[in-house]
């Protein structure tokens, strides 16, 4: 019911990112990259001081006020899944956010948005929002109890990312282990496989007071 919500409010172009660690650092430097040319949604979690900080276009943080129109705007939806569903069950906090984020992108005109997935990705919302990149940074043991005990099963979580339609999905390195079930998934969907030091990578990577700075290598470009 949620799936429904959110394909409706996927109107740009947008890229999801999962992992275990440095999701939310590449979500940062994607949108920063992207934000030289156009205008960017970023959705993020969690938050470190306000709830606020998890919703930016261009950097800049949803207003309270703004944020609190959008979930007016869609509480009605909200409250039509909810009376249709178990006593017992709940519409997921997590679809909520981010259809107030999506909708908050549309109002605002984002070309782009980039979007960050919590734990796994296999029931987490955010990747039933339509987007046309999925990228998975570097994945190993963490949130055992919730994504699995193995390698292979935390690996086949966060691959769901993948849901077919994707124009790519891109890779850090990885375990082998994790590699193969990244592309069993990909192979499925025909989604083609981009991995980091092979297809792309950083060069000249530096950091100064003004933050980091790297050269792009993509292929022989």
């Amino acid at each position: 019911l949620s799936k429904a919500i959110l394909e409706k409010l996927s109107c740009v172009p947008n890229i999801i990112v999962t992992g275990s660690k440095g999701k939310g650092s590449v979500v940062v430097m994607l949108t920063t990259i992207l934000q030289t040319q156009m205008n960017v949604g970023m959705m993020t979690s969690p938050h470190l001081t306000n709830f606020c900080e998890r919703f930016k276009i261009n950097g800049i943080n949803i207003s309270d006020e703004d944020f609190a129109r959008q979930v007016e705007i869609l509480l009605p939806q909200f409250d039509a899944i909810q009376e249709r569903l178990p006593p017992d069950w709940y519409l997921s906090p997590i679809a909520i956010q981010t259809a107030v984020a999506l909708n908050y992108f549309r109002k605002k005109g984002t070309q782009i948005n980039v979007l960050e997935c919590g734990k796994g990705a296999r029931y987490d919302d955010v990747k039933n929002v339509q987007h046309d990149y999925a990228v998975i940074n570097s994945i190993f043991l963490e949130h055992t109890r919730e994504l699995g005990g193995t390698l292979e099963e935390i690996a086949a979580d966060k691959s769901y990312v993948i849901t077919g339609g994707q124009k790519a999905v891109f890779v850090a390195d990885q375990m082998p282990e994790v590699m193969d079930v990244i592309r069993k998934r990909a192979n499925h969907f025909s989604v083609p496989v981009k991995v980091y030091g092979k297809d792309f990578s950083a060069e000249h990577i530096s950091f100064t007071h003004s933050g980091m700075n790297f050269d792009v290598r993509v292929e022989d470009r």
